[in-house]
Protein backbone atom coordinates (compact mmCIF):
# COMPACT_ATOMS: atom_id res chain seq x y z
CA UNK A 1 0.00 0.00 0.00
CA UNK A 2 2.83 2.35 0.98
CA UNK A 3 4.70 1.47 -2.19
CA UNK A 4 1.61 2.26 -4.26
CA UNK A 5 1.21 5.63 -2.54
CA UNK A 6 4.86 6.52 -3.11
CA UNK A 7 4.56 5.52 -6.76
CA UNK A 8 1.44 7.65 -7.21
CA UNK A 9 3.15 10.65 -5.61
CA UNK A 10 6.18 10.19 -7.82
CA UNK A 11 3.99 10.00 -10.91
CA UNK A 12 2.05 13.06 -9.80
CA UNK A 13 5.30 14.98 -9.24
CA UNK A 14 6.57 13.91 -12.64
CA UNK A 15 3.32 15.04 -14.25
CA UNK A 16 3.41 18.44 -12.49
CA UNK A 17 7.03 18.90 -13.56
CA UNK A 18 6.11 18.34 -17.21
CA UNK A 19 3.10 20.65 -17.07
CA UNK A 20 5.13 23.31 -15.23
CA UNK A 21 7.81 23.12 -17.90
CA UNK A 22 5.19 23.35 -20.64
CA UNK A 23 3.73 26.41 -18.89
CA UNK A 24 7.11 28.16 -18.68
CA UNK A 25 7.90 27.43 -22.33
CA UNK A 26 4.42 28.72 -23.22
CA UNK A 27 5.16 32.04 -21.48
CA UNK A 28 8.43 32.34 -23.41
CA UNK A 29 6.51 31.63 -26.62
CA UNK A 30 4.06 34.43 -25.83
CA UNK A 31 6.99 36.83 -25.29
CA UNK A 32 8.70 35.93 -28.56
CA UNK A 33 5.42 36.19 -30.47
CA UNK A 34 4.95 39.61 -28.88
CA UNK A 35 8.37 40.74 -30.14
CA UNK A 36 7.61 39.41 -33.63
CA UNK A 37 4.29 41.26 -33.60
CA UNK A 38 5.99 44.57 -32.85
CA UNK A 39 8.61 43.75 -35.48
CA UNK A 40 5.86 43.09 -38.04
CA UNK A 41 4.27 46.50 -37.56
CA UNK A 42 7.59 48.39 -37.37
CA UNK A 43 8.78 46.79 -40.60
CA UNK A 44 5.49 47.21 -42.45
CA UNK A 45 5.21 50.87 -41.47
CA UNK A 46 8.88 51.69 -42.09
CA UNK A 47 9.77 52.43 -38.46
CA UNK A 48 12.76 50.12 -38.03
CA UNK A 49 16.06 51.75 -37.16
CA UNK A 50 18.67 49.65 -38.92
CA UNK A 51 18.61 45.92 -39.45
CA UNK A 52 16.57 43.55 -37.27
CA UNK A 53 18.49 41.68 -34.57
CA UNK A 54 17.44 38.36 -36.10
CA UNK A 55 18.73 39.11 -39.61
CA UNK A 56 21.73 36.80 -39.69
CA UNK A 57 22.12 36.31 -43.44
CA UNK A 58 20.15 36.29 -46.67
CA UNK A 59 18.92 32.79 -45.81
CA UNK A 60 18.16 33.43 -42.15
CA UNK A 61 16.37 36.75 -42.32
CA UNK A 62 13.38 37.72 -40.19
CA UNK A 63 12.60 40.76 -42.34
CA UNK A 64 12.24 38.63 -45.46
CA UNK A 65 9.80 36.29 -43.74
CA UNK A 66 7.89 39.16 -42.14
CA UNK A 67 7.52 40.94 -45.48
CA UNK A 68 6.03 37.91 -47.23
CA UNK A 69 2.32 37.56 -47.98
CA UNK A 70 2.24 34.59 -45.59
CA UNK A 71 3.08 36.74 -42.56
CA UNK A 72 -0.53 37.75 -41.94
CA UNK A 73 -3.98 36.17 -41.90
CA UNK A 74 -7.09 38.29 -42.43
CA UNK A 75 -4.89 41.36 -42.25
CA UNK A 76 -3.59 40.36 -38.79
CA UNK A 77 0.04 39.27 -38.29
CA UNK A 78 0.52 35.55 -37.73
CA UNK A 79 2.74 36.50 -34.79
CA UNK A 80 -0.23 38.14 -33.04
CA UNK A 81 -2.41 35.09 -33.66
CA UNK A 82 0.38 33.05 -32.11
CA UNK A 83 0.73 35.32 -29.08
CA UNK A 84 -2.96 35.16 -28.21
CA UNK A 85 -3.30 31.43 -28.88
CA UNK A 86 -0.24 30.61 -26.81
CA UNK A 87 -1.58 32.89 -24.12
CA UNK A 88 -4.80 30.86 -24.04
CA UNK A 89 -2.76 27.65 -23.84
CA UNK A 90 -0.69 29.05 -20.97
CA UNK A 91 -3.93 29.92 -19.16
CA UNK A 92 -5.18 26.33 -19.47
CA UNK A 93 -1.86 25.03 -18.19
CA UNK A 94 -2.01 27.40 -15.21
CA UNK A 95 -5.52 26.19 -14.35
CA UNK A 96 -4.19 22.64 -14.54
CA UNK A 97 -1.26 23.41 -12.23
CA UNK A 98 -3.36 25.23 -9.67
CA UNK A 99 -6.01 22.50 -9.65
CA UNK A 100 -8.82 24.92 -10.41
CA UNK A 101 -10.65 22.40 -12.57
CA UNK A 102 -12.95 19.72 -11.17
CA UNK A 103 -12.29 17.54 -14.20
CA UNK A 104 -8.52 17.40 -14.80
CA UNK A 105 -8.69 14.64 -17.47
CA UNK A 106 -11.07 16.77 -19.54
CA UNK A 107 -8.90 19.87 -19.04
CA UNK A 108 -5.87 17.85 -20.10
CA UNK A 109 -7.60 16.67 -23.26
CA UNK A 110 -8.58 20.21 -24.35
CA UNK A 111 -5.10 21.49 -23.53
CA UNK A 112 -3.59 18.72 -25.62
CA UNK A 113 -5.85 19.56 -28.56
CA UNK A 114 -4.96 23.25 -28.43
CA UNK A 115 -1.24 22.52 -28.19
CA UNK A 116 -1.60 20.06 -31.08
CA UNK A 117 -3.26 22.75 -33.18
CA UNK A 118 -0.40 25.14 -32.45
CA UNK A 119 2.18 22.48 -33.32
CA UNK A 120 0.36 21.66 -36.57
CA UNK A 121 0.30 25.36 -37.46
CA UNK A 122 4.03 25.53 -36.77
CA UNK A 123 4.57 22.64 -39.16
CA UNK A 124 2.60 24.45 -41.87
CA UNK A 125 4.45 27.75 -41.37
CA UNK A 126 7.81 25.98 -41.32
CA UNK A 127 6.95 24.28 -44.60
CA UNK A 128 5.97 27.62 -46.14
CA UNK A 129 9.32 29.15 -45.11
CA UNK A 130 11.17 26.17 -46.55
CA UNK A 131 9.39 25.66 -49.86
CA UNK A 132 7.83 29.04 -50.73
CA UNK A 133 9.68 31.89 -49.01
CA UNK A 134 12.99 29.99 -48.97
CA UNK A 135 14.16 32.06 -46.04
CA UNK A 136 13.95 31.48 -42.30
CA UNK A 137 13.18 33.57 -39.25
CA UNK A 138 15.35 32.35 -36.36
CA UNK A 139 12.83 33.49 -33.75
CA UNK A 140 10.02 31.80 -35.69
CA UNK A 141 12.00 28.59 -35.83
CA UNK A 142 12.43 28.71 -32.05
CA UNK A 143 8.66 29.12 -31.77
CA UNK A 144 8.11 26.03 -33.91
CA UNK A 145 10.47 24.01 -31.74
CA UNK A 146 8.78 25.20 -28.54
CA UNK A 147 5.33 24.27 -29.87
CA UNK A 148 6.51 20.70 -30.47
CA UNK A 149 8.10 20.54 -27.00
CA UNK A 150 4.92 21.79 -25.33
CA UNK A 151 2.80 19.28 -27.23
CA UNK A 152 5.15 16.45 -26.23
CA UNK A 153 5.17 17.48 -22.58
CA UNK A 154 1.37 17.71 -22.41
CA UNK A 155 0.99 14.42 -24.27
CA UNK A 156 3.24 12.59 -21.83
CA UNK A 157 2.02 14.51 -18.80
CA UNK A 158 -1.57 13.21 -18.74
CA UNK A 159 -3.18 9.87 -18.23
CA UNK A 160 -4.71 8.13 -21.28
CA UNK A 161 -8.42 8.83 -21.56
CA UNK A 162 -10.97 6.07 -22.10
CA UNK A 163 -13.64 8.49 -23.27
CA UNK A 164 -14.05 8.90 -27.04
CA UNK A 165 -12.99 12.22 -28.56
CA UNK A 166 -16.53 12.89 -29.75
CA UNK A 167 -17.70 13.00 -26.14
CA UNK A 168 -15.26 15.77 -25.36
CA UNK A 169 -16.56 17.69 -28.36
CA UNK A 170 -20.14 17.28 -27.12
CA UNK A 171 -19.03 18.47 -23.66
CA UNK A 172 -17.95 21.78 -25.17
CA UNK A 173 -21.60 22.59 -25.81
CA UNK A 174 -22.84 21.23 -22.48
CA UNK A 175 -20.87 21.18 -19.27
CA UNK A 176 -17.64 22.63 -20.60
CA UNK A 177 -18.86 25.84 -22.21
CA UNK A 178 -16.07 27.77 -20.51
CA UNK A 179 -13.54 26.06 -22.77
CA UNK A 180 -15.68 26.85 -25.80
CA UNK A 181 -15.78 30.47 -24.67
CA UNK A 182 -11.98 30.48 -24.46
CA UNK A 183 -11.72 29.20 -28.05
CA UNK A 184 -14.14 31.86 -29.26
CA UNK A 185 -12.21 34.51 -27.34
CA UNK A 186 -8.96 33.79 -29.21
CA UNK A 187 -9.99 35.38 -32.56
CA UNK A 188 -11.97 38.09 -30.77
CA UNK A 189 -9.06 39.13 -28.56
CA UNK A 190 -6.67 38.92 -31.52
CA UNK A 191 -8.89 41.25 -33.54
CA UNK A 192 -9.24 43.75 -30.68
CA UNK A 193 -5.50 43.78 -29.93
CA UNK A 194 -4.72 44.25 -33.62
CA UNK A 195 -7.15 47.15 -33.77
CA UNK A 196 -5.57 48.70 -30.71
CA UNK A 197 -2.08 48.39 -32.21
CA UNK A 198 -3.25 49.99 -35.46
CA UNK A 199 -4.68 52.85 -33.40
CA UNK A 200 -1.30 53.22 -31.68
CA UNK A 201 0.46 53.41 -35.05
CA UNK A 202 -2.21 55.71 -36.45
CA UNK A 203 -2.88 53.16 -39.17
CA UNK A 204 -6.59 52.45 -38.83
CA UNK A 205 -7.10 54.12 -42.22
CA UNK A 206 -4.57 51.85 -43.90
CA UNK A 207 -7.12 50.09 -46.18
CA UNK A 208 -8.24 53.47 -47.50
CA UNK A 209 -4.64 54.60 -48.00
CA UNK A 210 -3.86 51.40 -49.90
CA UNK A 211 -6.85 51.90 -52.21
CA UNK A 212 -5.88 55.54 -52.75
CA UNK A 213 -2.29 54.63 -53.62
CA UNK A 214 -3.44 51.88 -55.99
CA UNK A 215 -5.85 54.19 -57.80
CA UNK A 216 -3.23 56.96 -58.10
CA UNK A 217 -0.68 54.47 -59.38
CA UNK A 218 -3.08 53.03 -61.98
CA UNK A 219 -3.94 56.51 -63.28
CA UNK A 220 -0.36 57.82 -63.23
CA UNK A 221 1.31 58.30 -66.62
CA UNK A 222 3.99 55.86 -67.65
CA UNK A 223 7.47 57.34 -67.66
CA UNK A 224 10.64 56.24 -69.36
CA UNK A 225 13.49 55.43 -66.99
CA UNK A 226 16.04 55.60 -69.76
CA UNK A 227 19.13 56.09 -67.58
CA UNK A 228 20.75 52.97 -66.06
CA UNK A 229 20.12 52.83 -62.30
CA UNK A 230 22.93 53.16 -59.79
CA UNK A 231 22.18 49.71 -58.34
CA UNK A 232 20.00 46.75 -59.31
CA UNK A 233 19.03 43.62 -57.38
CA UNK A 234 16.37 40.94 -57.52
CA UNK A 235 14.82 39.11 -60.42
CA UNK A 236 16.46 39.48 -63.87
CA UNK A 237 13.03 38.90 -65.44
CA UNK A 238 10.64 40.70 -63.05
CA UNK A 239 6.87 40.90 -63.14
CA UNK A 240 7.22 43.92 -60.82
CA UNK A 241 9.99 46.51 -60.97
CA UNK A 242 10.41 48.92 -58.06
CA UNK A 243 12.51 51.98 -58.92
CA UNK A 244 13.54 54.18 -55.99
CA UNK A 245 14.99 57.69 -56.20
CA UNK A 246 16.77 58.51 -52.97
CA UNK A 247 19.31 60.73 -51.23
CA UNK A 248 21.89 59.10 -48.95
CA UNK A 249 21.35 61.77 -46.27
CA UNK A 250 17.55 61.58 -46.30
CA UNK A 251 16.14 60.10 -43.03
CA UNK A 252 12.99 58.86 -44.77
CA UNK A 253 15.17 57.03 -47.29
CA UNK A 254 17.01 55.33 -44.43
CA UNK A 255 13.72 54.11 -42.97
CA UNK A 256 12.67 52.79 -46.39
CA UNK A 257 15.72 50.55 -46.78
CA UNK A 258 14.50 47.70 -44.56
CA UNK A 259 10.89 47.40 -45.79
CA UNK A 260 11.69 47.74 -49.49
CA UNK A 261 14.57 45.27 -49.38
CA UNK A 262 12.56 42.81 -47.27
CA UNK A 263 9.66 42.99 -49.74
CA UNK A 264 11.99 42.40 -52.67
CA UNK A 265 13.70 39.46 -50.94
CA UNK A 266 10.38 37.81 -50.12
CA UNK A 267 9.09 38.10 -53.70
CA UNK A 268 11.38 36.33 -56.22
CA UNK A 269 9.64 38.01 -59.16
CA UNK A 270 10.49 41.57 -58.02
CA UNK A 271 13.45 43.69 -59.13
CA UNK A 272 14.67 46.71 -57.16
CA UNK A 273 16.36 49.58 -59.00
CA UNK A 274 18.07 52.31 -57.00
CA UNK A 275 18.61 55.76 -58.52
CA UNK A 276 20.69 58.44 -56.86
CA UNK A 277 18.78 61.68 -56.43
CA UNK A 278 20.97 63.90 -54.24
CA UNK A 279 19.14 66.90 -52.83
CA UNK A 280 22.31 68.82 -53.51
CA UNK A 281 22.81 71.57 -56.08
CA UNK A 282 26.38 70.53 -56.81
CA UNK A 283 25.14 67.62 -58.94
CA UNK A 284 21.38 68.12 -59.11
CA UNK A 285 20.39 71.15 -61.13
CA UNK A 286 16.92 71.31 -59.57
CA UNK A 287 18.27 71.65 -56.02
CA UNK A 288 19.50 74.97 -54.76
CA UNK A 289 22.76 75.17 -52.87
CA UNK A 290 24.36 72.18 -51.18
CA UNK A 291 27.61 71.17 -49.54
CA UNK A 292 28.50 68.40 -52.02
CA UNK A 293 28.32 65.59 -49.45
CA UNK A 294 25.22 63.87 -50.89
CA UNK A 295 26.73 64.00 -54.37
CA UNK A 296 30.01 62.61 -53.05
CA UNK A 297 28.24 59.69 -51.33
CA UNK A 298 26.36 58.87 -54.55
CA UNK A 299 29.64 58.84 -56.49
CA UNK A 300 31.27 56.52 -53.94
CA UNK A 301 28.44 53.99 -54.27
CA UNK A 302 28.74 54.19 -58.05
CA UNK A 303 32.47 53.45 -57.85
CA UNK A 304 32.08 50.68 -55.28
CA UNK A 305 29.72 48.96 -57.69
CA UNK A 306 31.79 49.60 -60.81
CA UNK A 307 35.10 48.51 -59.30
CA UNK A 308 34.20 45.67 -56.94
CA UNK A 309 30.44 45.04 -57.18
CA UNK A 310 30.21 46.37 -53.61
CA UNK A 311 27.65 49.10 -54.33
CA UNK A 312 24.84 47.59 -52.29
CA UNK A 313 27.22 46.94 -49.40
CA UNK A 314 28.33 50.59 -49.35
CA UNK A 315 24.70 51.68 -49.81
CA UNK A 316 23.80 49.84 -46.60
CA UNK A 317 26.93 51.05 -44.80
CA UNK A 318 26.16 54.70 -45.54
CA UNK A 319 22.57 54.42 -44.38
CA UNK A 320 23.70 52.59 -41.23
CA UNK A 321 26.05 55.51 -40.49
CA UNK A 322 23.78 58.24 -41.85
CA UNK A 323 23.06 59.85 -38.48
CA UNK A 324 26.79 60.30 -37.77
CA UNK A 325 27.52 61.57 -41.28
CA UNK A 326 24.63 64.01 -41.34
CA UNK A 327 25.26 65.10 -37.76
CA UNK A 328 28.87 66.01 -38.51
CA UNK A 329 28.06 67.70 -41.83
CA UNK A 330 31.64 67.87 -43.08
CA UNK A 331 33.10 66.37 -46.23
CA UNK A 332 36.13 65.14 -44.30
CA UNK A 333 34.01 63.10 -41.91
CA UNK A 334 32.02 61.56 -44.79
CA UNK A 335 35.28 60.64 -46.52
CA UNK A 336 36.62 59.06 -43.33
CA UNK A 337 33.49 56.91 -43.05
CA UNK A 338 33.81 55.75 -46.65
CA UNK A 339 37.54 55.05 -46.18
CA UNK A 340 36.69 52.86 -43.20
CA UNK A 341 34.39 50.85 -45.46
CA UNK A 342 37.16 50.53 -48.06
CA UNK A 343 39.53 49.13 -45.42
CA UNK A 344 36.96 46.60 -44.27
CA UNK A 345 36.37 45.42 -47.84
CA UNK A 346 39.97 45.52 -49.00
CA UNK A 347 39.33 48.07 -51.76
CA UNK A 348 42.31 50.04 -53.05
CA UNK A 349 41.84 53.65 -51.87
CA UNK A 350 43.86 55.25 -54.68
CA UNK A 351 41.95 53.43 -57.43
CA UNK A 352 38.70 54.26 -55.66
CA UNK A 353 39.56 57.96 -55.30
CA UNK A 354 40.45 58.16 -59.00
CA UNK A 355 37.01 56.75 -59.87
CA UNK A 356 35.18 59.09 -57.49
CA UNK A 357 36.91 62.15 -58.96
CA UNK A 358 36.39 61.02 -62.55
CA UNK A 359 34.24 63.30 -64.76
CA UNK A 360 32.42 60.22 -66.09
CA UNK A 361 31.36 59.30 -62.55
CA UNK A 362 30.08 62.82 -61.92
CA UNK A 363 28.25 62.70 -65.25
CA UNK A 364 26.56 59.39 -64.34
CA UNK A 365 25.21 60.82 -61.08
CA UNK A 366 24.08 64.02 -62.80
CA UNK A 367 22.23 61.92 -65.40
CA UNK A 368 20.34 60.06 -62.68
CA UNK A 369 19.40 63.31 -60.92
CA UNK A 370 18.32 64.84 -64.23
CA UNK A 371 16.18 61.78 -64.96
CA UNK A 372 14.51 62.14 -61.57
CA UNK A 373 13.61 65.74 -62.36
CA UNK A 374 12.24 64.76 -65.77
CA UNK A 375 9.91 62.07 -64.35
CA UNK A 376 8.57 64.31 -61.60
CA UNK A 377 10.59 63.47 -58.50
CA UNK A 378 10.01 66.27 -55.97
CA UNK A 379 11.34 64.67 -52.81
CA UNK A 380 12.94 61.51 -51.51
CA UNK A 381 12.29 58.70 -51.46
CA UNK A 382 10.11 58.56 -54.56
CA UNK A 383 9.02 55.22 -55.99
CA UNK A 384 7.96 54.02 -59.42
CA UNK A 385 6.46 50.58 -59.96
CA UNK A 386 6.56 49.37 -63.56
CA UNK A 387 7.32 52.95 -64.63
CA UNK A 388 4.34 54.52 -62.81
CA UNK A 389 4.78 56.69 -59.74
CA UNK A 390 3.56 55.02 -56.53
CA UNK A 391 2.78 57.12 -53.49
CA UNK A 392 3.75 55.65 -50.09
CA UNK A 393 5.87 53.11 -51.92
CA UNK A 394 8.02 52.38 -48.87
CA UNK A 395 5.10 50.68 -47.08
CA UNK A 396 5.01 46.91 -47.49
CA UNK A 397 1.18 46.66 -47.45
CA UNK A 398 1.02 49.03 -50.42
CA UNK A 399 3.77 47.21 -52.31
CA UNK A 400 1.97 43.93 -51.57
CA UNK A 401 -1.29 45.33 -52.92
CA UNK A 402 0.38 46.47 -56.15
CA UNK A 403 2.07 43.09 -56.50
CA UNK A 404 -1.31 41.39 -56.19
CA UNK A 405 -2.68 43.63 -58.93
CA UNK A 406 0.18 42.75 -61.25
CA UNK A 407 0.16 38.99 -60.65
CA UNK A 408 -3.53 38.17 -60.33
Amino acid sequence: MLESTITEKAQDMKQRTKISLAFLIGLIAVGIHGYLTVHFFDLNFGLLEGSSICNLSAKFNCDTVTASSFASLLGIPIALWGAVTNGALALLLLVWLLGWSENIPRLGRYTLWLSGFIAATSLVMGSISTFYIRSFCVFCMSEYLMSFLIFGLIWSGQEPSRRPATQYVIDLFRGAKGYLGLLVAIPLVTFLVNRSILDHYGATQLPELINESIMDWQSAPQVSLSVPPLLVSGSPHPSMTVAEFADFRCPHCRHAVGPVEAFMNSHPDVQLQFYAFPLDGTCNEASGGGDGISCYLARTVFCAEQLKKQGWALHHYIYDHQIEIDGNQTMGFAQDEVNEFLKQRGIDEHQFATCVQSPSTDSAIRDEARLGNEVGVKGTPTFFVNNRMLSRGSLIPILEAVHSQLTK
